[in-house]
């Protein structure tokens, strides 16, 4: 999911497993507007080339994270510190 300068971006009590980014960051989020906010959400098995396995945040300011969950989530090429999110 690419959100690109999607302002004010809502997603909660949602699973996201086996997403891919290839070539790109965030295996199943792009964050590239302010106000996001995630809460309550599962990532399984995501993958991104670049940055951020399951989010990467680009561009944007003021995310609210809560209550997420990562379990096999990585990066193929550059590797942040944890995999998970950058």
């Amino acid at each position: 999911m690419i959100c690109d300068n999607a302002e004010n971006m809502l997603i909660t009590d949602s699973s996201f497993t086996e997403c891919r980014a290839i070539s790109t960051s965030g295996g199943a989020i792009e964050v590239c507007g302010n106000g996001t906010t995630i809460s309550n959400t599962n990532f399984t098995s995501c993958l991104a080339q670049e940055n951020g396995g399951a989010i990467a945040g680009l561009n944007g300011a003021d995310a609210t994270l809560t209550n997420l969950n990562f379990k096999y989530c990585t990066v193929a090429g550059f590797h942040d510190s944890n995999g998970q999110v950058h």
